[in-house]
């Protein structure tokens, strides 16, 4: 029986040794720079909302203190939830309230 095995190689002395591959060789797709190219190209274009977001992205002094004493009662633990309150935004929030 013949047993037809990619990796064998009859060159050494008709016994059949393995061939050595390079690893990720095969079954690799093209790269990038050799994929077929369409007349299209992929375009990226910011609105002037996302311009008003990132501008408005950068924190107040207020808000960077407030978040700062948020913080440090969180890592101490006098930070608590009152879960029923939170619940009840969350549904008016939801509900478009």
């Amino acid at each position: 029986m013949r047993v037809n095995d990619p990796n064998t190689s009859a060159s050494i002395g008709g016994l059949g040794g393995t061939k050595e591959t390079q690893p990720g060789i095969q079954g690799r797709s093209a790269p990038a720079s050799e994929a077929p190219r369409g007349d299209s190209e992929d375009r990226v274009q910011l609105s002037q909302l996302s311009a008003a977001l990132r501008a408005a992205d950068v924190e107040s002094p207020e808000r960077t203190a407030f978040l700062e004493r948020l913080s440090a009662k969180v890592a101490s633990g006098e930070y608590h939830v009152d879960s029923l309150e939170l619940s009840r935004k969350l549904i008016r929030d939801a509900l478009g309230e």
